[in-house]
């Protein structure tokens, strides 16, 4: 007799173990099992059929002509070696000959040789390595001192040139360098790195990396940073060359161009000349110049007005040069007798070893009179000083054999040309010097200057006896014959 209970729960496990068993197992009655999900297969999946040609990565190596490399077969020893990639771009490799690889990535020639390979061996496994990179060729233009086309020889296949030391191959950049926008053009990309940020902050990352082929463009400049300009200066992609040359003009003793050689010695931390330096090297300023307004043209760049004044009185740094700087001294509109005695007494003050002048008015003697500074010779050597102390007024004035007792001290009027042949006057007023010390009314002398004592409007007054008992006032050269008559002791 057939146990149906049993029969039933039978069924129900075989049910359970790949189909739905919940409707049967109600139907008979039997207590119903956790349910489960139906089994759900796989769909089959649209697999992409594979690319052979992989996409490039613009930064990874290209092959070209002159490159080693070394292609190994799996398995199939006699088909693999090192081989060099030929003037046509090809390697010629056994069995299926010459393979186009030229401008193509490592992955891409090994793509391209496993494709060829193919038809004699069954799932070739095709690699490519690099033994010996040719030599890569690379251009570089803009604010650069030896723009052209540079090849850069490779030591180390793994080790390729540096944008910096590009830019030092090409004897370092020039002081109206934009290095915050170096553009890089790689094929037909185009980017832009910030060169400065290797010297700010030493990000590495924007030293990138050259690839055969790669253009440099170094743009110029819009506005120039004075603290830029001394970080490349004092860097290895500054300018490498032994001169500089630069042009100075305005209110200087001799205008015109100057080659001036840079420091060679380690200890200096400025390698370039300054701007004193070349106002030197053009005999000095003239009593004219308005020092605070210098003018510096730098490439196509007009730099801020500098304040060399300011560094005359120890209140500023002076500025360092490049190659090609225009310098100009402009023409001070109102003269400071302070600021004549300070320019004067400076390292950049004028320079002549003798100058001419004339003194007019209450005088002794008025005319002309050529006049020479102190601790030089005949051929304008300087003192142990080592430099030349120049003419002041009260030396001028004593050599014309002193002012007349008529002659107004405080109101002494030196008249002064310029560059551009406009007059000057600049007032002084002596009797400060003898009341104060103020030594700035003494102003030093310039050649073509014009002296004028004016006369005192107040006869006998004080200023006119400060006036005789100094060393600038009357002089009694020679004995005078006088005739005195009428009610006096002798007539």
């Amino acid at each position: 007799m057939i146990d149906t209970a049993r029969l039933s729960k039978f069924f129900c496990k075989m049910l359970l173990i790949g189909l739905s068993s919940t409707p049967l197992c109600a139907f008979l009655g039997l207590p119903q099992a956790a349910s489960a999900k139906p089994k759900v297969l796989p769909q089959p999946s649209k697999v992409a059929p594979r690319q052979v040609q992989q996409r490039q990565n613009p930064d990874a190596y290209t092959l070209g002509p002159g490159d080693r490399v070394r292609v190994d077969v799996f398995n199939v020893p006699e088909y693999s070696g090192e081989f060099i990639v030929l003037v046509d771009g090809s390697v010629n490799l056994p069995i299926i000959g010459a393979v186009p690889v030229a401008g193509a990535t490592l992955a891409q020639a090994s793509e391209a040789i496993k494709a060829k390979y193919q038809l004699y061996v069954r799932t070739p496994n095709v690699t490519v390595g690099l033994l010996i990179a040719r030599p890569i060729q690379i251009t570089i233009a803009g604010a650069i001192n030896r723009a052209g086309s540079y090849s850069i020889p490779l030591a180390d296949a793994r080790k390729f040139p540096t944008l910096s030391q590009a830019v030092q191959l090409a004897g370092g950049v020039n002081q109206s360098a934009n290095l915050r926008q170096v553009r890089i053009q790689r094929g037909r990309r185009v980017g832009a790195v910030n060169l400065l940020a290797v010297l700010q902050r030493a990000d590495s990352s924007q030293d990138i990396t050259l690839r055969d082929g790669d253009a440099i463009f170094i743009p110029t400049a819009t506005n120039v940073d004075a603290n830029d300009i001394s970080r490349i200066a004092e860097s290895n992609i500054g300018g490498q060359e032994n001169t500089i040359r630069v042009t100075v003009a305005g209110e200087v003793n001799r205008a015109g161009s100057y080659s001036i050689s840079l420091s060679n010695n380690p200890s200096e931390s400025r390698r370039f000349p300054t701007l004193s330096q070349a106002v030197q090297l053009a005999g000095g300023v003239n009593q004219t110049s308005d020092l605070r307004r210098v003018l510096i043209a730098r490439g196509s760049t007009m730099m801020p007005p500098f304040d060399l004044l300011a560094v005359i009185k120890n209140a500023g740094k002076d500025i360092t040069l490049r190659d090609g700087d225009r310098i100009f001294i402009p023409t001070a509109t109102n003269i400071d007798a302070s600021d004549v005695s300070r320019i004067s007494d400076s390292n950049i003050g004028s320079q002549d070893v003798a100058i001419k002048i004339a003194i007019v008015g209450e005088i002794s003697k008025p005319g002309t009179y050529n006049l020479r500074a102190e601790g030089s010779s005949g051929a304008g050597s300087t003192g142990t000083s080592g430099r030349l102390s120049l003419p002041t007024l009260t030396e001028a004035i004593r050599l014309a054999g002193g002012a007349t007792a008529s002659a107004d001290a405080s109101r002494i009027v030196v008249r002064r040309l310029t560059r551009n042949g406009s007059p000057q006057k600049i007032p002084v007023n002596l009797l400060r010097l003898l009341n104060a010390g103020d030594n700035t009314q003494d102003i030093v002398l310039q050649n073509g200057d014009t002296i004028y004592l004016p006369t005192d409007p107040v006869i006998g007054s004080d200023g006119s006896r400060q006036l005789a008992a100094s060393s600038f006032g009357p002089q009694v050269l020679n004995p005078i014959k006088v005739a005195v008559i009428g009610q006096v002791n002798r007539p």
